[in-house]
């Protein structure tokens, strides 16, 4: 047994021993793993080997392994099992830990391998994008290259088309010259403010915000001051609107020029008459057209590229050339869409003030400044005659064969300021202030210019005028120069009248293709000359008489679009009674397309066609309501006829059928023809006592106001008794019988001091002062009123005028004592500008001593005439002004408007503002906006000055009522307004109170 254990165990021993050996190379010596007589045993084999048979020894040996030998072998087993799993453990961490370092290894050799091709491929891309630098430098510097030779063509093309210009509309003898040489620099008012009048602080109002602006000053103020993208210019036909575009851009292409404009840095101009203009594509596009038809082949990425990287200047000239509503709507929907897409873009647009009415529903969403062109001044008409006649004189001759270049030059100069001062004496005399109002339009003022040199013509009317040059530039020109003309000027004129007429009827546009053209002129020169062909007499127009233009290559232009208006007016002449053309006349009345054409109808119309029309258009439905610019064209149309026969109006004034409206308008053309047929006729009517008694009424003021002024009593009453028996009403002959209205005294909780106040008994005129009744007083102080300067003459009353203004040194200082110069310190400020200067419309741009003037005036003739010590003309005080607006508080509540509370907000029906008619109405209009006593324009029209301070510090006049280029809220009762009493204004004037003291 024991021995069978030891073997098993030496075996064991043994086995793992090679197991160690085998696995991880530890030799472990066998034989330390027996006892130790086993060991010796073991060892004394190993040292002689002989086969021997057992011997009885070796038992008792064996036997001899005891119980501990065994219990050692068990444990040195253990411990060899113990070292086995040891060593199993090491090795497998050992096995571990090598994997790690070669996985570490190889993720090392990985990442090296990774980082170098990622280096190898930055290298690439940094070698691609060298490349791709390089490449697009070189495209960008070619790009450069090429948008340098497109800017440069289309500057060239830009200077060549708006740098020049001809001398006149068209030039004498087609002799361009530099723009610089001839233009005059407009002036413009500027509308933006006077719109927020009521918002502005004291100082703003205190300004002189009513000074004419300069171009230049006007763009800077729209682009710099304000921060606007557009600016809108209204002004006339021939105003210079064009001229005025072309002067923008030209400042823009010369050097440093965009400085005088208000801008930074250098700006791009971009000129487009929008005529051109397909607002179904992109301004780029345009331009890229605009370009095209002028071979200049620049591309629409080029101005797209300009347009968003560069300062740009859009002139967009002409939205009235859109004969059609729609198409200026769209256009105007256009333009909002580019000032809100081109962040570097400003924008100016050009229009006729009936390009842009505000009845259409045409507005621009984008804030912009509004300004219009104002007529040339006196001292504009003598600079731009000086520059047209010099201009004129060097370029229409050369020197004679004696003459030195000097001689001839300083021979034509001479020349040349004789004729402008013969123009300028001729315009100055009193009977030419029609003709010297129209020589404010600039290309009228060309025209005549024309004429003078040519004929030394002076014609009296705007129809004459044209008359006039059309004639000299169809035939006289070539005759001079011993040139046969294609068409004498009379045929010529029966062949551009029907063409004329076919385009404002038929076309509705100022263009018409060439072929086009040419058909419509065969069978018209057929039977006025066989031999001259279309093609011929178009290129004779064109390149002799300058009346037409090529428009692109396929289409023709007339050069100027009144002169198509003229020539359709004058064909109308011919043939109104045909195709039932009067019919259309009244259908198409107040449409911005037929307007100027009508008026040249009307001025050479006979009484037969006055009277066809004024029949058709009192029986249309047309003449039941009428815009104020509609009755303002009206009343134009019959000034400028020839011939006026009565028939018609009075028809309408008898009929009982005719709306109230209808009666008033009829009435107003009555007016405007005047005279005694027409007091006669009034008279009858007055007297008939039938229909409505507030026409009637009308009637007898018109009466009033056709009689020639004659100081004597219109009131059977003297004066201390006029405020003792209170009539309603009384009328005051030196201002051709003007109406005052009692007022009748009471309580108003006054809007300034917040308390209840007592207001007197007062007269109030019924309208503010008239031009034609301050022009009166203007004649008064030149000693032109004979019969006025006999009751007091004009030495006494300026020794009076000082002495009442004694009191105030400002004042004093304003007058000064030379009595000979308050003709012209004193006058309106809008005496020559048409839009405000009409008889009935009310004085505007007048200084506060102005009007305080007028009053004293007016008070000194009536006290040198009746003795009458008691009365006193003045300007309102507020609070009584307020009163008359507002209402009393015996009466109710106070009203918000002049006119009762019923009514409503304001309304075109009510009164004159908001930029809604453009311009001063004639008083009396707006009869619905009419106070419950009958007082008329307290609402709108313009401002009228208080006789008050409007604050303790006495520095500034208070003034009410607000203006037509207002808001409605100044139409309130309690709205003020406060000026400095030197400062005027276009929309400052004044109403004449009649009281028995100066102050309450």
């Amino acid at each position: 047994m024991m021995r069978s254990t030891k073997s098993y165990l030496t075996i064991l021993s043994l086995g793992l021993c090679a197991l160690c050996e085998a696995s991880f190379g530890w030799r472990q010596d066998s034989t330390q793993l027996l006892p130790p007589a086993a060991r010796q045993a073991e060892l004394d084999s190993t040292v002689v080997v002989k086969p021997s048979a057992p011997q009885n020894g070796a038992a008792s040996q064996d036997d001899a392994l005891t119980t501990k030998d065994l219990i050692n072998s068990g444990i040195a087993l253990l411990s060899v099992l113990i070292a086995l799993v040891t060593a199993l453990l090491y090795r497998r961490l050992a096995r571990k830990k090598k994997e790690a370092e070669l996985r570490a290894e190889h993720e090392f050799k990985q990442r090296i391998a990774l980082e170098e091709n990622a280096r190898k491929a930055e290298e690439r891309r940094a070698q691609l994008r060298v490349e791709h630098e390089f490449a697009r430098q070189q495209e960008q510097h070619a790009h450069v290259q090429k948008a340098k030779t497109a800017e440069a063509r289309y500057r060239h093309a830009l200077e060549t088309e708006v740098c020049q210009i001809h001398l006149a509309a068209p030039g004498v003898d087609e002799v361009p010259v530099g723009l610089v040489d001839t233009f005059v620099r407009l002036n413009l008012s500027e509308h933006y403010r006077s719109e927020e009048f009521s918002q502005l602080g004291e100082l703003g109002r205190m300004r002189g915000e009513h000074e004419d602006l300069s171009p230049e000053e006007v763009l800077t103020r729209a682009f710099r001051d304000y921060g606007r993208k557009l600016l809108l210019i209204i002004g006339d036909p021939g105003s210079g609107k064009t001229t005025l575009m072309k002067y923008y851009a030209m400042l823009c292409c010369q050097d440093e020029g965009y400085l005088a404009l208000g801008f930074e840095q250098p700006v791009l101009p971009f000129y487009l008459p929008l005529r051109e203009v397909d607002p179904a594509q992109s301004l780029a596009e345009n331009l890229a057209h605009w370009a095209s038809e002028r071979e200049l082949a620049i591309t629409a990425e080029d101005f797209h590229t300009w347009l968003q990287n560069r300062d740009t200047l859009v002139l967009l000239d002409g939205l009235d050339e859109k004969s059609k509503l729609e198409e200026r709507k769209k256009i105007c929907e256009w333009i909002d869409g580019k000032c809100v897409g081109l962040k570097r873009s400003r924008f100016i647009l050009t229009s006729r003030s009936t390009g842009m009415r505000s009845r259409d529903n045409l507005t621009l969403r984008t804030p912009h400044v509004h300004a219009e062109v104002r007529d040339f001044s006196t001292e504009q008409k003598h600079e731009f005659l000086r520059k047209w006649f010099r201009a004129a004189f060097l370029e229409s001759s050369r020197p004679l064969k004696h003459e030195s270049e000097a001689e001839w030059r300083e021979r034509q100069l001479r020349e040349a300021e004789k004729n402008a001062q013969d123009v300028i004496d001729y315009l100055e005399h009193k009977e030419n202030r029609s003709l010297r109002e129209l020589a404010g339009i600039p290309m009228l003022l060309q025209l005549l210019a024309l004429i003078w040199k040519k004929h030394k013509t002076r014609p009296e009317s705007r129809t004459k005028l044209y008359d006039i040059a059309l004639d000299y530039l169809l035939e006289y020109r070539d005759e001079q120069r011993h040139l046969a003309p294609v068409l004498k000027a009379e045929k010529a004129r029966r062949v551009l009248a029907p063409v004329s007429l076919w385009m404002q009827e038929e076309l509705a546009a100022d263009e018409v293709a060439k072929e086009r053209m040419h058909d419509y002129l065969k069978p018209i020169l057929e039977p006025l000359d066989s031999a001259v062909q279309p093609e011929a007499l178009c290129a004779n127009f064109r390149d002799r008489a300058g009346l037409i233009a090529d428009y692109g290559r396929n289409d023709y232009i007339f050069r100027h679009k009144s002169f198509r208006e003229y020539f359709a007016g004058m064909q109308l002449v011919h043939v109104y009674e045909e195709k039932q053309r009067v019919q259309r006349l009244v259908e198409t009345f107040g449409e911005t397309w037929w307007a100027e054409a009508l008026r040249y109808f009307f001025s050479k119309a006979n009484g037969k066609a006055f009277t066809a029309f004024m029949a058709a258009f009192f029986a249309s439905d047309k003449s039941r309501e009428l815009t104020s610019e509609q009755q303002d064209l009206l009343l134009a149309l019959v000034r400028e006829a020839p011939e006026r026969p009565l028939d018609a109006l009075l028809a309408c004034l008898h009929d009982q059928n005719k709306t109230a409206n209808q009666q008033r308008y009829a009435l107003d053309c009555l007016k405007a023809i005047g005279g005694e047929r027409v007091r006669e006729a009034l008279h009858a009517f007055a007297e008939e006592r039938r229909g409505l008694d507030s026409i009637r009424d009308i009637a007898r003021e018109i009466m009033a106001q056709l009689e020639a002024p004659m100081l004597k009593p219109t009131i059977p009453i003297t004066a201390p008794a006029l405020f003792e028996q209170l009539p309603p009403s009384f009328r005051n002959p030196v201002e051709y019988n003007a109406e005052y209205i009692l007022l009748r005294g009471g309580t108003i909780k006054f809007s300034v001091t917040k308390k209840v106040e007592k207001v007197p008994d007062l007269y109030f005129a019924k309208y503010p002062v008239t031009n034609k009744q301050y022009r009166r007083f203007i004649r008064y102080l030149q000693e032109e009123e004979p019969e006025l300067n006999n009751r007091l003459a004009p030495p006494a009353f300026a020794e009076k005028l000082l002495e009442f203004a004694s009191a105030d040194k400002a004042y004093l200082y304003y007058l000064s004592r030379d009595r000979k110069a308050w003709p012209e310190k004193l006058k309106s400020k809008r005496d020559n500008d048409r839009r405000f200067n009409g008889e009935d419309q009310p004085v505007a741009g007048v200084t506060w001593y102005a009007a305080r003037a007028y009053c004293f005036w007016l008070t000194a003739l009536q006290r040198e005439t009746s003795n009458q010590q008691q009365v006193l003309y003045r300007l309102p005080h507020e609070i009584e002004w307020e009163r008359a607006a507002a209402g009393r508080l015996e009466e109710g509540s106070p009203r918000k408007y002049p006119w009762p509370n019923e009514k409503g907000e304001p309304n075109e029906k009510l009164a004159n503002y908001g930029h809604k008619v453009g311009q001063t109405t004639p008083v009396g209009r707006y009869t619905e906006g009419a106070t419950p006593e009958g007082l008329m324009d307290m609402a709108g029209n313009v401002w009228e000055w208080q006789e008050n301070w409007s604050s303790e510090r006495k520095e500034a006049r208070a003034l009410r009522g607000g203006s037509w280029s207002n808001t409605s809220g100044n139409l309130r009762g309690v709205a003020r307004g406060l000026n400095a009493p030197v400062n005027w204004n276009f929309n400052f004037g004044f109403r004449v109170a009649c009281a028995s003291s100066p102050i309450i």
